[in-house]
């Protein structure tokens, strides 16, 4: 019996000792009435050091949402009764702002053994307050309630502080399942009842990737009201403004009774450009088209192809690769498609290209539209060229290089010299004609189509030189030579439109660049792809090095002043 008094006399010491150093966590807020657009500061604090992730908030952000939390450990030396005692505590600082009106309850804390007590707060509507008298209003709308997929929506945030507030932030919108950008930003001040409040308008261009509900969420942007500045940064009153959540309905597209992609813009359009004029062309003598789609209010990958090349009896042709810009302005994207094809007739006659249409939703008349290119007629006059040389390239991708054609037929050096003359006459005659509408195209003002995009680098232009070198030194096939000949000089970004051989000679206002241009023209269209003589691809290196070396100087020169950076919006802190 002794000694079951002292055991438990003993544990009864042991108990005491570890209740009487147990830790105290304490919860404080700096006032228990806000409105639902006023910031609420919480402190926890617990007289020990502890690991500052050690307090879990996810029952506190049932009913508030947290804005900032700043944990701190403190040490400090206290003297008590002549002894000196060291003090150890970690402290939270949490900025607060409530997710709806009521009585809401910031609930109790568990470190350890360590709890606090439960506090009730409450909370009236802000939106019983005037927006005139609330230090920061906030809001959201969309130009649209109900969209399609892969329709542009604009989303415009309009934020409305007095005019002692500063420092406004707040986050970039992002909605599920759906492409946000940012397009305009504009700061000005708007007098109410007399007055004046500093206004922030945000615009957004939105496009949702599937049907649904889609719901543009709460957004909270924060301020400081009678900001000061110290040592310690800007001290002031923070305020916030919370959005209201929008919700818009992504309908399934309607359906066409054509088999092309869903498409959907403000305005579509269609219009083509000829390297000359088509009314007087010559048998052999290449010239250029060059469509350009240009579409409002959609990217520019989603302008759907043109469907099939140029397929008329008498008539050969080469689709280049195609341009795809994208710009944006305050009122939403724009964006073209540029496709070029290269075309050469064999035989004198009247051709007429097909019209060409795309079918297109209206995001203003909510209509199927259709854009269309009429029928165009080439003129073609002169002799039908020898069978050797009209032979069609093979079938041929959108995007491929033209195959070889079949080998030239087997002739004695007599014979070949005889076949040669009347077409190096023939050449020289359109070469003569080539050169005359080079000079004349030079004096006419051309417009364009200007997409905003970024400048090519200097180190792409000299990437694409040395592969053009490497292609002419290697003699390589003549539709891979003309391939890397287009692929340097747009590198360049010496014109605001996709450069062909002929818009390459007209710039570079060479008889001998023109010459040697044509030369690789007339190789491929007419003899089947094969690489020209040694000679001609010695002239055409030097011609084209002699172009560069005058080009060059302006690129050294926009490489250094590094002028190509895209634009970005402005920061979000209004002036009075």
């Amino acid at each position: 019996m002794n000694r079951f008094i002292r055991y438990t006399i003993l544990l009864s010491l042991i108990t005491f000792s570890f209740n009487s150093f147990a830790a105290t966590l304490s919860s404080t807020v700096n006032r228990n009435q806000v409105s639902t657009n006023e910031t609420l500061t919480l402190t926890v604090t617990i007289d020990q050091q502890v690991d500052t992730s050690s307090l879990d908030l996810s029952e506190l952000e049932v009913d508030f949402e947290v804005l900032s939390r700043s944990p701190q450990s403190r040490n400090s030396i206290n003297i008590v009764n002549g002894r000196s005692v060291q003090e150890s505590t970690t402290v939270w600082t949490i900025t607060l702002v409530a997710k709806r009106d009521g009585l809401l309850t910031i609930p109790a804390f568990n470190i350890g053994a360590a709890k606090s007590e439960a506090i009730t707060i409450d909370v009236s509507n802000a939106k019983n307050t005037p927006s005139s008298n609330l230090p920061l209003d906030v809001k959201v709308s969309s130009n649209r309630s109900t969209v399609y997929p892969n329709q542009q929506f604009i989303v415009t945030v309009e934020l409305s502080a007095q005019r002692d507030v500063r420092d406004l932030s707040g986050p970039q919108i992002l909605v599920a399942d759906a492409d946000v950008e940012p397009l305009d930003q504009q700061n000005f001040q708007r007098v109410d009842n007399g007055i004046a409040r500093q206004i922030v308008i945000l615009k957004y261009a939105v496009f949702a990737k599937k049907s649904g509900k889609l719901t543009i969420p709460v957004l909270t942007y924060t301020g400081l009201k009678n900001a000061r500045r110290s040592v310690f940064g800007n001290t002031g009153d923070q305020v916030i403004a919370r959005s209201n959540q929008l919700e818009l309905e992504v309908l399934d597209p309607p359906i066409s009774n054509s088999n092309q992609a869903w498409f959907s813009a403000d305005d579509v359009s269609i219009t083509s450009k000829w390297s000359t004029d088509i009314a007087n062309l010559n048998v052999g003598q290449p010239v250029t088209r060059t469509i350009t789609i240009i579409a409002q209010g959609q990217h520019a990958s989603a302008i759907p192809p043109i469907s099939g090349l140029t397929s008329i009896d008498g008539v050969k042709s080469y689709k280049d690769q195609p341009q795809l810009e994208t710009g944006k302005t305050s009122e939403g994207y724009f964006a073209s498609r540029i496709e070029s094809e290269a075309l050469v007739a064999t035989k004198a006659g009247e051709f007429t290209l097909p019209r060409l249409s795309i079918k297109w939703w209206s995001n203003e008349t909510e209509s199927w539209q259709t854009a269309t290119l009429e029928a165009e007629t080439l003129q073609v006059t002169g002799s039908t060229l020898p069978i050797n040389e009209t032979q069609s390239s093979t079938a041929q991708s959108e995007f491929s290089p033209p195959t070889n054609a079949s080998p030239e037929l087997q002739h004695s050096p007599l014979d070949q010299s005889k076949a040669a003359l009347p077409w190096q006459i023939l050449s020289g005659v359109l070469g003569m004609i080539i050169l005359f509408q080079f000079f004349v195209l030079r004096k006419q003002n051309n417009s364009s189509l200007l997409v905003s995009a970024e400048k090519p680098s200097f180190t792409m232009e000299k990437s694409a030189w040395t592969k053009l070198e490497r292609s002419i030194k290697n003699g390589e096939q003549i539709n891979l030579i003309r391939e890397a000949i287009l692929h340097w000089a747009n590198s360049l970004d010496i014109s605001s439109e996709r450069l062909t051989l002929s818009k390459l000679a007209e710039i570079g206002d060479s008889r001998g660049l023109s010459e040697s241009l044509e030369a690789i023209d007339r190789a491929l269209y007419q003899a089947g792809g094969e690489a020209p003589a040694e000679h001609l691809l010695d002239d055409l290196r030097l011609e084209l090095a002699s172009f560069r070396s005058m080009v060059k100087p302006q690129l050294d020169k926009d490489n250094d002043d590094n002028s190509g950076h895209r634009k970005v919006l402005k920061p979000l802190y209004p002036t009075s």
